[in-house]
């Protein structure tokens, strides 16, 4: 219990953390914005809520899961609301029926996951999904991933790589049954993570970028 109520101070009490923060929380709420109202949303990993006040806002019903029970104690602390449910549960392997959650939402997640178990775990939110999926990852791009190439630093191979490229992110999508629907970057030249909003294949094709 002691690292989940460590876990908000030691990422964001700083200035630039704060920063950080409201900047994720803003681009989170411009693409809910996109998307409107929804019947039940999934935030998975919740972790302690930071994210929480904000899908509640969207959703008529807001499902928190995490595989720590440590974490979802202290999220349910800072939001005891009706609307809001909390179930201990793995990415790999989620207790729902297929396309019963019109909207899966997974921040600061899928990024650190190696790729095997990246696609995997996009493959399991997709099939729980009706519509739309929500997430973050991090993409060869901007003045960043130049900076790194330049360094030679950074060097990701095999299963351990984190950054994807535009045509690895599109595979990574098709097989899991998504395609793209909206970009969010949080800056254009020095972030390299993208968030990104995705319908799953039934819904027409447009992309947007914001």
């Amino acid at each position: 219990m002691q690292i989940a109520e460590r876990y908000d101070r030691s990422r964001f009490s700083g200035i630039l953390g704060r920063i950080k923060l409201w900047r994720d929380r803003t681009l989170v709420a411009r693409a809910l914005k996109q998307v409107g109202t929804v019947g039940r949303l999934l935030d998975l990993p919740c972790g302690t809520g930071r994210f929480t006040q904000i899908l509640a806002m969207n959703a008529q019903h807001l499902v928190c899961a995490d595989i720590s029970l440590e974490m979802m104690q202290v999220a349910a602390r800072g939001f005891p609301n009706q609307m809001v449910s909390s179930i201990q549960c793995s990415v790999e392997e989620l207790p729902f029926k297929d396309s019963c959650i019109d909207l899966t939402f997974t921040a600061r997640f899928i990024l650190h996951l190696p790729a095997p178990l990246r696609q995997s775990a996009l493959c399991e939110l997709a099939r729980v999904s009706k519509k739309w999926v929500f997430f973050d990852c991090l993409m060869v791009d901007g003045a960043k991933a130049w900076l790194r190439w330049a360094l030679k630093r950074g060097k990701e191979t095999g299963g351990s790589k984190k950054r994807m490229t535009k045509e690895e992110l599109v595979r990574m999508l098709n097989a899991a049954g998504l395609k793209l629907h909206c970009i969010f970057r949080p800056s254009w030249l020095f972030s390299e993570k993208w968030m990104i909003l995705c319908l799953k294949q039934t819904q027409p094709n447009t992309v947007h970028v914001s």
